[in-house]
């Protein structure tokens, strides 16, 4: 089943669906994490958010902070943006293809992330401890061939971003 959750107050007006679910503007939670809340209670466990990178950078935040929640319950989740991705992994791994090209930065999203591991890419990880006042993993380069982060304990961030 498709929804269209939210309180429109950017957009306007209310898009014609035969599901929409309108919420009020004033609510302790964004929309996305209604629209979150509303999947996980109809059983998805995988999430795909568009336009939820723009704007306002506090929304951005939330958004990622969503996506932990996400990581930490066993979902998947995804941002895209504009050039962009976010993606956050919970004692995983996940492989790439070698068509992806850009730019991928991995950080530590807790206190620590232990047995982090980068390969095929250009500057590879073996066994790291990456922590949150470290910005280890920035800027990484996809490099034609299959690649892989992964993480034995903890929790990545994973932004990927095209050659600008």
């Amino acid at each position: 089943m498709n929804l269209v959750i939210g309180d429109f107050d950017s957009l306007g007006y209310v898009p014609e669906h035969p599901n929409v679910i309108r919420l009020k503007p004033e609510k302790d939670d964004t929309d996305t994490a209604c629209a979150i809340r509303a999947g996980l209670e109809q059983g998805f466990q995988r999430f795909i958010v568009y336009g939820g990178t723009g704007g306002r950078i506090s929304h951005t935040i939330a958004n990622i902070q969503l996506l932990c929640s996400l990581a930490r319950k066993g979902c998947y989740g995804i941002l895209i943006g504009k050039d962009v991705w976010y993606r956050v992994i919970s004692n995983e791994e996940v492989r790439f293809p070698r068509e992806m090209s850009g730019y991928l930065s991995v950080f530590c999203m807790g206190e620590r992330a232990l047995g982090v591991y980068e390969r095929g890419l250009k500057y590879p990880l073996e066994d790291a401890t990456l922590v949150k006042e470290n910005p280890l993993g920035v800027s990484n380069e996809f490099t034609g061939k299959e690649s892989m982060v992964s993480v034995k304990e903890g929790m990545l961030l994973l932004i990927g971003e095209e050659r600008g």
